[in-house]
Formats: C-alpha cells, sequence, structure tokens
C-alpha cells in the first residue's frame, strides 16, 4: 500500500526502560519524544504492562 508505513517493532527490555522511567517520575511525553515515539505508543505500553505484566 502506497503511504502507509512498516509498523516498527521495539524489543521488551527496550519498552521496559522506557516504563521504569515514566514510573520514576518522569513524563510520559518527554520520554515518547527523546525516543521518537508517540505518547498513545508508550501509554499503550503502560497500560499492558500494568494488565498483566506482559508486553505487546
Amino acid at each position: 500500500m502506497a503511504g502507509r508505513e512498516k509498523k516498527r517493532q521495539f524489543p521488551t527490555a527496550y519498552k521496559l526502560k522506557a516504563i521504569k522511567r515514566v514510573e520514576r517520575g518522569e513524563g510520559v511525553l518527554p520520554v515518547a519524544r527523546e525516543l521518537g515515539i508517540f505518547r498513545k505508543i508508550l501509554h499503550d505500553w503502560i497500560k499492558a504492562w500494568n494488565a498483566d505484566g506482559r508486553m505487546v
């Protein structure tokens, strides 16, 4: 499909580091900006981690 970007894949360890930064008090937006991801993606990672301790 033209105009569609390939979905990026992130290692679980990478996601966990981002989640732990937020849990330690860093804001979601600054962490997401530094990582170059949308904050919704980071929120989704946090939600999945808090729901059952597994990453999506």
